[in-house]
């Protein structure tokens, strides 16, 4: 966050009606860095958001806000995970497939603690 500015990098800030402002980013993956700190693996299946190619006007500020996003979401998505542990898939089969992946990997490295 740039506090001469107030807005966040790379992130378009928009105006509401009501006088605010809103902006639409990808995740912080910072924020999944304590929970890797602490020794918690984190994985990561990613669906790919569409981008809105010819947004509606009755919902084209919100479409583009989204479309400001979506070439980030990658990046974040991926440094957010514990290393090996991100995947994506976007269609049933490939998101089935990834699922059953990550759970086959989950129980490879489960251990128990007291």
């Amino acid at each position: 966050h740039e506090t001469s500015t107030g807005n966040w990098p790379g992130v378009t800030p928009y105006p509401t009606p009501l006088g605010m402002t809103v902006s639409i980013r990808a995740m912080d993956p910072a924020l999944c860095n304590a929970l890797k700190a602490r020794g918690i693996t984190v994985s990561v299946l990613e669906i790919p958001y569409p981008t809105f190619t010819s947004p509606k006007p009755f919902a084209a500020s919100q479409e583009f806000k989204a479309n400001d996003a979506v070439p980030n979401l990658p990046t974040a998505m991926k440094a957010c995970a514990s290393p090996g542990f991100y995947r994506q898939a976007d269609s049933p089969s490939d998101i089935a497939a990834a699922m059953q992946d990550m759970f086959a990997q989950a129980v490879q490295s489960a251990r128990l603690t007291q």
